[in-house]
């Protein structure tokens, strides 16, 4: 009921924002991000708001700049989040994770979950980490789609097929969309 398989990822990142934008909306997105993001969310009229990601920081998440966004800017719509990131291997924590969701469970603010390296997490000594998401945080699958290929993480390229995750309603909504 929750998982809806497509031709690769990005087209998740498009029916993302065809589910939650509307004309004037602001989306939060850390840069460098992947280029198809701003596309997708000037076509719907909506506008990015960009916060970089910072080498001092490990290229985590600005949460504090999550904050003023969800508090300050008035069409806070979405968030873009891309952790692992690509490209620079930045890995959001399960305490970044958990101080979002606690931002913006309960508010107008959905969240698009860019995770194609899940699988590819190492550590400053070469030992594999792990990688945490944002879905399983209590209360974020109602308000989030998580999109991952099996192009980076499992080494399929070619074979063009990704998956996304979601509630229910939205799973459904955007079934439909793949399908027409």
């Amino acid at each position: 009921d929750n998982v809806v398989v497509g031709p690769g990822a990005k087209v998740f990142e498009t029916y993302f924002c065809e589910a939650f934008l509307e004309p004037g909306d602001a989306v939060l997105v850390f840069q460098p991000a992947f280029p198809t993001y701003e596309p997708n969310i000037v076509r719907r009229g909506a506008r990015p708001v960009y916060v970089p990601l910072k080498q001092e920081d490990q290229f985590r998440p600005d949460v504090v700049a999550i904050e003023r966004f969800v508090k300050d800017e008035p069409r806070a719509r979405a968030l873009f989040l891309n952790f692992p990131h690509n490209p620079t291997g930045g890995v959001a924590t399960r305490e970044d994770l958990k101080a979002i969701a606690d931002l913006v469970r309960g508010t107008d603010v959905a969240v698009f979950s860019d995770e194609p390296y899940c699988h590819m997490v190492w550590g400053a000594d070469g030992e594999l980490g792990r990688h945490h998401s944002i879905l399983a945080e209590p209360g974020m699958l109602e308000q989030c789609v998580g999109a991952y290929t099996f192009s980076k993480s499992y080494s399929m390229s070619g074979w063009r097929c990704g998956y996304m995750v979601a509630s229910a309603a939205v799973a459904q909504l955007v079934a439909k969309m793949v399908n027409t």
